[in-house]
């Protein structure tokens, strides 16, 4: 490790911040040295103005290493929003790694004190390592608008379901419930709300360049609506900066393995963001209707035997992948096959040159080795045929 860096790293401050809803408990650790002496223990209330005051009074953006805490079901975008915005290294750990780095050390107490200081020293041991700690980026205004009606999207979408559910029971039981009106005329509310939201989340793209282009592309594949395109947006907005393993993983549809010694375990995709594939598991039925290739890939995994769901797991990472690469390359889906497809062929013909090269070459002059294989082969034949000239001469000279 550099010298210099490690002088100027042990001068930092690194900071973890344990996030409740009403407030913010706040451990600062200076140095590489766990003392006392640089030691800070801090509550703040868990609003922008106290935030933004008590950090501005007691600490510099060059003076702080790194600043970590857990993601808490929302309640932390206000606080890394805020810290991301004054310019401070922010990232934000989901609560499975903090909690297991504390049982690997051996801390069984928990209190919020202990649990901003677990984070502090986290910010500590891994600080300057982007790979681990990962620099938080604050969405933009409109993608954070984008994904809270997506969020309401889906919460109308699951509300229909579960009342249409409650409605054909109710016939099914007794077709005389007096209840079953009340409920139809709440479905309507409900899908009356889908709609309403559905075209406010068009108008956000189409108010957005940035969006807008992304949604243009998204939507050029056959299979994939607003729907889809809005939820991609708002719950992957890393997609085209990420190569393919990194998106797959982010999105929880890479197979991760659990193999031990001779054992050979089953690929799983539990991790990454749940809500991509709880969300679009339904919506890539009809990608694998009506997308060439990926009904294809998805017919191909089939009939080799992989259960449905694996199959349609497998298309849904083919598909995310392409998709990474198209907004990555801003290409449609008509130029990124084109461009696919002339480079296929362009590698063929290059082959096909290739291989007339060499076979002209082998034709025209053969290598050297060619040549004392070829002799040495000729020797022997001659060798064998004198042998057996000379033994017929011997049976004839015989008795």
């Amino acid at each position: 490790m550099n010298t210099s860096k490690t002088v100027q790293q042990s001068n930092l401050s690194n900071i973890g911040i344990d996030i409740s809803k009403k407030t913010v408990h706040i451990v600062a650790l200076k140095g590489n040295e766990n003392a006392k002496k640089n030691f800070k223990y801090d509550q703040v209330p868990n609003n922008i103005e106290d935030i933004e005051a008590y950090f501005s009074k007691n600490f510099k953006v060059e003076n702080v290493g790194c600043i970590v805490m857990e993601a808490t079901g929302g309640y932390e975008k206000k606080v890394a929003n805020t810290l991301a915005k004054m310019g401070f290294y922010v990232s934000v750990l989901n609560s499975k790694r903090a909690h297991r780095w504390m049982e690997v050390m051996g801390k069984n107490p928990k209190t919020d004190k202990c649990d901003a200081k677990t984070l502090a020293e986290i910010a500590q041991q891994y600080s300057g390592q982007e790979e681990i700690l990962r620099r938080y980026q604050p969405p933009t205004e409109n993608q954070e608008k984008l994904k809270q009606y997506v969020d309401r999207f889906k919460q109308l979408t699951d509300d229909s379901v579960a009342y249409q559910n409650r409605i054909t029971h109710a016939q099914d039981v007794d077709k005389d419930n007096p209840t079953i009106e009340s409920m139809k005329e709440m479905l309507a509310l409900i899908e009356k709300q889908k709609k309403e939201v559905l075209n406010i989340i068009r108008e956000l793209i189409a108010s957005d360049a940035d969006l807008k282009e992304k949604d243009e592309i998204l939507q050029s594949v056959p299979g994939v609506g607003i729907g889809t395109s809005a939820m991609l947006m708002a719950y992957l907005p890393e997609m085209g900066t990420l190569n393919r393993q990194e998106i797959a993983s982010l999105a929880g549809l890479a197979p991760h393995p659990n193999d031990s010694g001779q054992k050979t375990g089953k690929r799983t995709t539990k991790c990454g963001r749940t809500k991509i594939k709880s969300n679009w598991i339904t919506a890539m039925l009809s990608a694998v209707r009506y997308n060439p290739k990926i009904k294809e890939f998805y017919n191909r995994l089939t009939a080799k035997g992989k259960a449905k769901k694996s199959a349609l797991i497998a298309s849904m990472r083919k598909l995310l992948v392409i998709l990474n690469v198209m907004i990555r390359n801003k290409q449609k889906w008509n130029e990124h096959k084109n461009a696919n497809s002339e480079t296929n062929q362009n590698e063929a013909q290059v082959a096909v040159k290739q291989t007339a090269a060499a076979a002209k070459t082998t034709t025209k002059k053969p290598s050297t080795k060619t040549k004392k294989t070829t002799v040495k082969s000729v020797a022997c034949k001659r060798k064998a045929k004198r042998t057996i000239k000379t033994t017929k001469q011997r049976d004839n000279i015989e008795p």
